[in-house]
């Protein structure tokens, strides 16, 4: 980031490349503010289901794993 400019939010991941900051030219207003919690909010859910996911395959995956050792 610059120290007179608006932060800039870059995220790449794959063949994703994707770059957030405020459209004026330095200037950040409460919308952007606004803009900034909503984005962080979402990305808490995003994160809380990829939690939820990874666990679900984790408990299924012990599971096959000692049905596995059971059946040998």
């Amino acid at each position: 980031t610059y120290a007179a400019a608006a932060p800039i939010l870059t995220i790449q991941d794959g063949p994703a490349d994707i770059t957030i900051t405020s459209p004026g030219q330095g200037e950040v207003t409460g919308e952007d503010v606004q803009f900034g919690r909503e984005l962080a909010e979402a990305v808490t859910r995003y994160v809380a289901e990829l939690e939820r996911l990874a666990a679900k395959e984790s408990a299924a995956a012990t599971a096959a794993d000692e049905s596995a050792e059971r059946a040998a």
